[in-house]
């Protein structure tokens, strides 16, 4: 089969350029053809009016459109798949696709349907606001706290929204039965698909010393980063590792606790290290995170993680067997759960076992290679 990837990469690392690489990757490695349209959202910076040109590129984008045209007419794709569209590319190219007569299917990384900013949050608060209302809300609400930002999210929603133009797609992709139940309120239910992200599972950790509690992620409000720092305050006898950007909060950064560790962005090299010197891995979201890869990457590497209990997490960790949670947003809570689970090294090992065959089960390469398959089957028999 020949399959064309569409994604628009953002400013920095995400969960997103990895899942795009490994699918790539992985339908290469099954002996398909495949190529990729991509753009780069860190050219924006560099371009003449930058901003302005990806404030309308995310509309509309003439130019995104013809580029597509030309690489679909050369490669001939059975197949587009498409990820990430804002801002350099927008819906135009599924325009072209449903000219071109070429199916598409269209993972949803984030809640982008639904909410302009993709994270159906508003000011730390979770927000459905733009769900049974409009996208007027987050112009109102200023939900990026840079009002031209909050107006380029609005309008290019509500542009797409009027112009029925994901009704196009042929099939969607919701990485957990969370999102897809939150997304058939917007998109036919009929074409929505739950395939979740893959992890590469690593060897069966060797036991070791485990001295840390870990994060990774990028360090930014919605990961409840500042969570983590209060419940740092309150247990100063424990070290915190952060794997991850800190641009975003580098105030807050700057004014942690000492006992808190700032590794920067750790090339995937260098996780599995990081993993096998913590005891356990927190994940304090303030929204409906989706599937981070970070959470399966820790349990692919047998490390019990604790969750907020938003949106997907409680039904992927079951709590106390592959994992543990805490009341979202709640730091005596996190604090008292972490305090009560950490000398349990025994107890952890075994929630971590349980964790990384959990994985294996439901996320491993073959598994998501089966579903994609399955998937593609139904537009390419």
């Amino acid at each position: 089969m020949r399959v064309l990837l569409v994604h628009n990469a953002y400013g920095r690392p995400s969960g997103e350029e990895a899942v795009v690489a490994a699918t790539r990757d992985l339908l290469a490695g099954h002996g398909h053809a495949v190529a990729s349209f991509i753009r780069e959202s860190s050219t924006v910076e560099t371009m003449t009016l930058g901003r302005v040109r990806a404030f309308a590129a995310g509309i509309y984008s003439v130019s995104a459109r013809r580029a597509f045209r030309h690489v679909v007419q050369e490669f001939r794709p059975d197949l587009i798949h498409l990820h990430n569209l804002y801002p350099l590319i927008s819906p135009a190219v599924i325009d072209e696709a449903r000219t071109l007569c070429v199916p598409t299917v269209m993972t949803l990384h984030n809640y982008r349907m639904l909410c302009p900013n993709g994270r159906l949050s508003s000011h730390g608060e979770i927000c459905h606001r733009c769900v049974t209302g409009n996208e007027l809300w987050c112009i109102r609400r200023n939900c990026e706290e840079n009002l031209p930002k909050s107006v380029g999210y609005a309008c290019r929603n509500a542009v797409a929204r009027w112009r029925r133009v994901f009704e196009q797609v042929d099939r969607f992709v919701a990485l957990t039965g969370f999102q897809r139940d939150l997304l058939a309120t917007r998109l036919p239910a009929e074409r929505i698909r739950v395939i979740g992200n893959s992890v590469t599972i690593p060897p069966p950790p060797l036991s070791g010393p485990t001295s840390y509690v870990g994060f990774v992620g990028r360090i930014s409000p919605e990961k409840g980063v500042a969570l983590l720092f209060e419940v740092a305050r309150r247990c100063p006898d424990l070290e915190f590792r952060f794997a991850g950007e800190t641009v975003r909060m580098a105030a807050a950064v700057a004014a942690a606790p000492p006992n808190c560790r700032f590794l920067g962005h750790l090339a995937a090299a260098r996780l599995p290290e990081f993993y096998a010197g913590a005891r356990l891995l927190v994940l304090p979201s303030t929204w409906h995170e989706v599937l981070p890869l970070s959470l399966l990457e820790a349990m692919a590497h047998a490390k019990p993680v604790l969750c907020a209990d938003v949106g997907a997490l409680p039904q992927i960790l079951d709590d106390g067997r592959c994992g543990f949670l805490f009341r979202r947003g709640d730091a005596d809570d996190l604090s008292a759960r972490l305090r009560r689970i950490w000398g349990c090294e025994e107890d952890l090992a075994a929630v971590g076992a349980r964790a990384r065959k959990r994985v294996i089960a439901g996320y491993a390469p073959a598994v998501l290679y089966r579903k994609l398959m399955a998937l593609y089957r139904e537009l390419v028999p």
